[in-house]
């Protein structure tokens, strides 16, 4: 990943993600904003 998980974690008591649209970049569609269970998913990968 991009971020230095291990760093963050000895100075942050929690981390707060922000997701937005579930929709792929390029989509001529409004589509919704990310589910939960869609971030997990992406989270895990």
């Amino acid at each position: 990943g991009c971020y230095d998980r291990k760093a963050l974690a000895e100075k942050a008591d929690y981390l707060v993600l922000m997701a937005y649209d579930q929709t792929p970049r390029g989509s001529r569609h409004a589509g919704s904003v990310s589910s939960y269970s869609w971030v997990e998913s992406h989270i895990e990968k």
